[in-house]
């Protein structure tokens, strides 16, 4: 980890596009050559050593998930800019759009949501348990590859996900009303029905999986 002082810090963000705030101000910055500037800002309720974990985390997921040979963003740097009292990660921008726009301008939807059985599958054959995956933050590529984003909120096992880890990451998946539509639409009994089967469960525990995820989701 570097230490950056303020005048490094406003080089940095310089001429820099605004793409995520809140209420104590900037959260992601995209540079005019095309890198990604992303704080992890201290708040009163928690030490700075709890949002350095997160940072921390965010640049050990980056590098586990390349170690998978699994797409996502290449971290350049981590800063701690003293002032700001914050820490912030730097890395190059990844190409592509949210599968979450790429669904609202596509005219084969449907097709990406069947796109992406085998995508979660392979993800969680990899041991991924991704807290926070959502449309929002799985990246559709120019080459038709998925790539995951904002990965901070992340476990990465040495060993495949299991029954229940898979069931509570679908959950996680269909929280959002705008990811929802899709999922309805294309069918969510019909999406697990696929995933499960290839994720090799017999017909029995499919059906039995299948009513307890949906018991447990938006999709009752």
């Amino acid at each position: 980890m570097l230490q950056l002082d303020t005048q490094h810090y406003q080089n940095l963000i310089k001429d820099a596009k605004i793409l995520e705030q809140d209420e104590r101000g900037a959260k992601v910055y995209e540079t005019p050559n095309n890198k990604i500037i992303k704080l992890f800002r201290s708040r009163r309720k928690l030490s700075s050593a709890t949002f350095y974990s997160y940072a921390k985390h965010f640049v050990r997921n980056a590098r586990r998930l390349q170690l998978r040979d699994l797409d996502t963003i290449v971290i350049d740097n981590l800063y701690f800019v003293s002032d700001e009292n914050c820490y912030l990660v730097q890395y190059s921008k990844l190409e592509g759009v949210t599968l979450r726009e790429q669904l609202k301008q596509s005219q084969q939807p449907m097709a990406l949501i069947q796109d992406l059985i085998p995508y979660l599958n392979h993800l969680h054959n990899k041991g991924v348990f991704f807290r926070s995956i959502h449309f929002g933050n799985i990246l559709y590529q120019a080459n038709h590859k998925f790539a995951l984003i904002d990965i901070a909120d992340m476990n990465i096992y040495p060993w495949s996900l299991t029954f229940w880890q898979r069931v509570r990451n679908f959950r996680h998946l269909s929280r959002y009303p705008e990811d929802q539509m899709y999922l309805q639409q294309f069918g969510f009994d019909h999406f697990l029905q696929q995933y499960f089967n290839l994720a090799g469960y017999k017909n029995w525990q499919i059906k039995c999986l299948i009513n307890w995820t949906q018991s447990r989701t938006a999709f009752r």
